[in-house]
């Protein structure tokens, strides 16, 4: 089996998992079940995340599969020539490829977006401008990845009802856990190499900057966020893309 098919597989398998785990938690099991298909959203609870169809909804959901989609593969193919001319060395390549994962993301937000218009409602955009944010919590809390906020919301919540730092700590972790289970699980797997933890990493790393952003930057250094922000998303950016993730688009 091609890589990138096991790949796609288990990374499908995960998301499932993920959405099954949050009708559970919600106790609709019967009533959400084909939520499990129907909408790339994580929460079946995420009401406030659909908007109603009509033909300028339709417009946009097209003209933006056709931008992404254009801007994806002419920048995959940017990378697939820099990459195959210079020999860099994987955390190079990491910080080179950092701004092909908002791409990517978007690419696949808007694929999702177009099967929506089968049904009744169709999800938000996933991501919200994140390079308008002030401070890393705006970054990750409002405006990266909307589809998954409730999920997280949901499982932090049940792990620590009462302790707003552990919440953090938990969407984080999971964040983590699910991120390990979608790349570098099926790389360990199929190549038997063992990258277990990095991805991990990252997501701690983030946890540890959320902190200091809202218990010492918020109050006695607010002008230096946004600058703290960007350290924080770039600076352990190899840990995130690392060699499983460049392996699935085979640029390792």
């Amino acid at each position: 089996m091609n890589y990138q098919i096991f790949f796609i597989l288990l990374f499908a398998l995960t998301l499932l998992l993920m959405k099954f785990s949050s009708i559970v938690l919600n106790g609709e099991i019967k009533k959400d079940f084909k939520f499990l298909f129907n909408s790339p959203l994580i929460n079946p609870k995420t009401q406030n995340h659909n908007i109603q169809k009509n033909r300028e909804v339709k417009f946009e959901i097209m003209f933006k599969f056709f931008v992404h989609s254009f801007t994806v593969l002419f920048f995959y193919d940017f990378y697939k020539v820099l990459f195959e001319n210079f020999n860099y060395s994987i955390i190079v390549k990491a910080y080179l490829f950092s701004i092909y994962i908002y791409l990517f993301t978007n690419f696949i937000a808007a694929s999702a977006r177009v099967f929506t218009l089968l049904t009744k409602e169709v999800p938000i955009d996933m991501h919200n401008k994140p390079y308008l944010s002030k401070s890393i919590s705006e970054f990750w809390g409002n405006r990266w990845n909307r589809w998954i906020h409730d999920w997280l919301n949901l499982i932090s919540k049940k792990c620590a009802p009462r302790s707003i730092k552990l919440r953090i700590f938990w969407a984080f972790f999971f964040s983590g856990l699910f991120h390990e289970a979608m790349f570098t699980l099926p790389y360990y797997l199929y190549y038997k190499e063992n990258f277990m933890g990095t991805m991990m990493t990252y997501f701690m790393f983030q946890f540890l900057f959320m902190i200091i952003d809202r218990k010492v930057l918020k109050f006695n250094a607010p002008k230096l966020r946004r600058a703290f922000m960007w350290f924080s998303v770039f600076a352990p950016i190899p840990f995130f893309i690392n060699k499983p993730l460049l392996a699935f688009f085979g640029l390792s």
